[in-house]
């Protein structure tokens, strides 16, 4: 990914990465990736809630 010297850039992942893909990002140097893991906006904070858990961020 070619960039500004010293910017990183931050992929946008719709939906919920695969399995695997935050790994791989990480091990091209992105330090972090922009991800919408909701289905609605009426289930947004349950949803991002369980998304935390499943990528161990808490929650």
């Amino acid at each position: 990914m070619a960039g500004l010297p010293g910017r990183s850039r931050s992929p946008c992942s719709p939906g919920i990465p695969a399995p695997g893909e935050l790994d791989a990002y990480a091990q091209a140097g992105v330090d972090r990736v922009i991800v919408t893991p909701w289905r609605s906006s009426r289930t947004a904070e349950e949803d991002l809630r369980a998304y935390a858990a499943h990528v161990a961020l808490g929650g």
